[in-house]
């Protein structure tokens, strides 16, 4: 693409008189070193140096060299805008037609590089909602899994009250030895107090004793196992997909 080039002495007359002489060798520098270096292919350098001449003289030719260089550099949206600012103020330049057409190309550059970005973003975001949810449903998962002290206290019970049943049925059997036994496991003989009494509570020692035996023992097995299957099975595994966050393990 070409470049627009003229002679600084027709800009002077932009400048202030106080700062003309100084601010147009500096201008006129930045141009030279600018053109120079769009020449040799130093789309970066041309592009500040296009830029600082610019900004010193306000010269809208200058426009556009910064816009021919930013598109070099597929930096659409200062070309664009550099290519805009140049129509702007030169609304009957002779190449306007085809300033036009590259500023409609640009424009549909910069909008397909906005949705792209929108899209990138809107990704990053589901991504990292999927994420937030995977976190919170490991966090659910362990949860589940860690039971807490629950089971040891079902279990503890159980066994409370399978030792309680256990004591029950021995003393009923010490007693129904005591009622078939001669002397009745006294060194007086056997009273009729004490065998009544011996003989009434066996069957019911015995009764209760082997339920809570049973009931005592089925209570700290279901807490044991319990208390293992909460914690057993390995760290529940978290997928990511499409369709969701799906939660495999053992709990």
């Amino acid at each position: 693409m070409r470049l627009i080039v003229f002679a600084f002495a027709s800009i002077s007359l932009l400048l202030s008189s106080a700062a003309s002489a100084q601010s147009l060798e500096q201008a006129r520098r930045a141009f030279e070193q600018g053109r120079a270096a769009y020449e040799s292919g130093d789309f970066e350098t041309a592009l500040m140096r296009f830029q600082e001449a610019h900004r010193i003289t306000g010269n809208p030719e200058i426009l556009y060299n910064v816009a021919t260089s930013a598109d070099r550099l597929r930096m659409d949206q200062v070309a664009l805008e550099a290519y805009r600012g140049y129509l702007a103020a030169r609304p009957g330049s002779e190449d306007r037609a085809s300033v036009e057409g590259r500023i409609r190309v640009l424009e549909r550059q910069v909008a397909d590089a906005r949705r792209e970005e929108e899209e990138r973003l809107a990704a990053e975001a589901a991504t990292a909602e999927r994420e937030a949810q995977a976190q919170a449903a490991l966090a659910e998962a362990r949860q589940a899994r860690d039971p807490g002290p629950a089971p040891w206290i079902v279990a503890g019970a159980g066994a409370a009250l399978a030792v309680g049943g256990a004591v029950l049925l021995i003393v009923a059997e010490v007693d129904a030895g005591c009622v078939s036994a001669p002397n009745g496991c006294t060194d007086g003989g056997p009273r009729w107090e004490d065998f009544s009494e011996r003989y009434d509570r066996v069957p019911i020692f015995r009764g209760v004793g082997g339920a809570a035996l049973g009931l005592g023992a089925a209570a700290m097995a279901a807490g044991l196992v319990w208390a293992l299957a909460g914690g057993g099975g390995g760290e529940p595994e978290v997928a990511i997909g499409p369709g969701g966050v799906r939660v495999r393990g053992h709990f």
